[in-house]
């Protein structure tokens, strides 16, 4: 079976990928209610997000995933989700970014 694409999986969201306005409005309101349906808006929006910043710094042919991926994503996803709580509730988007902006730059160096 065959994996549902980034655009399916982004098409499930209820906002737009760059709407960050939004996602931080999501995930202020899980920090305060812990609302598991927050928390799955939260993470499937993370997932697409380091998703496509790894693959928008690869020049790869449809449907093939770039070398490194694997390893990329779970260093990140790992590193959000054991600083989760530290996340002060305003910027939960540009801490992912950074986080993986950082990570990115220390895996091509390695």
């Amino acid at each position: 079976m065959k994996s549902p694409s980034l655009d399916t999986i982004m098409a499930s969201l209820p906002f737009n990928l760059d709407d960050t306005a939004e996602v931080n409005a999501t995930f202020r309101r899980w920090k305060q209610h812990h609302a598991a349906a927050d928390k799955y808006l939260i993470d499937i929006w993370t997932y697409c997000f380091i998703h496509r910043f790894f693959l928008t710094r690869h020049t790869v042919s449809d449907g093939d995933t770039p070398p490194g991926f694997d390893e990329f994503f779970t260093i990140v996803w790992t590193h959000l989700h054991q600083h989760l709580g530290k996340v002060c509730q305003v910027g939960y988007t540009n801490w992912v970014a950074v986080i993986c902006r950082n990570t990115f730059a220390s895996h091509r160096s390695s």
